[in-house]
């Protein structure tokens, strides 16, 4: 009977992932919000979000690495040019068309989104390999890494 009332694999993964996909979502507003008081970027140039933050450093690399891999291959550095290129245009038109400037982010974060599925795919990968007390290890530099960032 416990076999019944338990929820398919496939589905408890899709809801792991779902959670993790919000965590980042959290995570990046997060990240935003507060960079005006941190600083826009860290001393490596990479954007920090709390959960690449708290991470090993050697983990941080392999991640990193990994997407700089998958941005070589897709091949849309000029595309991306192209488009901060009309935000840019945007922003300096006069006057400034609030619309027009929010569909052009939904577009942006539209096109994003196969990297930020990339990267949430990679994180939960590797925090799924990892044993427990490395899990644990992990939650507690994230908290750290959130009490430091998100003081009153």
């Amino acid at each position: 009977m416990s076999d019944k009332s338990r929820a398919p694999r496939w589905m408890r993964v899709v809801l792991a992932l779902s959670l993790a996909f919000n965590l980042v979502v959290v995570g990046l507003v997060a990240g935003v919000l507060l960079q005006g008081r941190h600083g826009p970027r860290s001393a490596d140039g990479a954007m920090r979000m709390p959960y690449i933050a708290a991470l090993p450093p050697e983990a941080r690399k392999a991640l990193a690495q990994e997407a700089r891999v998958q941005r070589r291959d897709r091949a849309d550095g000029a595309d991306r040019r192209v488009a901060f290129a009309e935000s840019l245009a945007l922003l300096r038109a006069d006057p400034f068309d609030a619309g027009a400037f929010a569909e052009h982010i939904e577009a942006h974060l539209e096109r994003s989104r196969p990297s930020h599925q990339a990267g949430r795919a990679a994180l939960v990968a590797y925090l799924s390999g990892l044993p427990a007390e490395a899990r644990a290890a992990y939650a507690d530099r994230l908290e750290a890494h959130l009490d430091k960032r998100l003081k009153p």
